[in-house]
């Protein structure tokens, strides 16, 4: 069936501008809905009724997602940095337990990083198949 022929599971409900609102207070304070709900003026109850909503799941998770990879991508960007004082600490240190305590965290990093790719990875590739199972599921 084509959308056209199926307007309702075309078309995603829109958030309110109140609702979108309530996507960042409720990522940037965390899980109280009480104090979330105080903070936008809303009553706890409405506040949770949005947070059951699909739509409004769907946004949050989005906007957490992509408020991760902006905190990535700013951390990336300040690695080479931070390897490259390491490496200044661990060569020009008199002191052994600041180059043994360099020395540890480059090779901590290096092992840690590669246990987030492969992580990263295996999460996009399960989300994508919980996509299409639920799209699917919607038929």
């Amino acid at each position: 069936m084509f959308s056209d022929q199926c307007p309702e599971k075309s078309k995603k409900k829109l958030l309110t501008p109140r609702q979108q609102k309530a996507l960042m207070t409720v990522l940037t304070m965390g899980g109280s809905v009480e104090k979330c709900a105080a903070k936008l003026g809303l009553n706890r109850r409405t506040l949770s009724r949005w947070l059951r909503q699909p739509e409004f799941q769907e946004a949050l998770e989005a906007l957490r997602i992509a408020t991760l990879k902006r905190a990535k991508d700013r951390l990336r960007a300040a690695t080479e940095g931070a390897v490259a004082v390491l490496i200044q600490v661990m060569a020009g240190s008199s002191s052994e337990n600041a180059r043994i305590r360099a020395a540890l965290a480059v090779i901590e990093y290096g092992l840690f990083d590669g246990d987030l790719s492969d992580l990263a990875s295996k999460a996009d590739r399960l989300q994508e198949i919980f996509r299409r199972y639920k799209e699917e599921s919607r038929l």
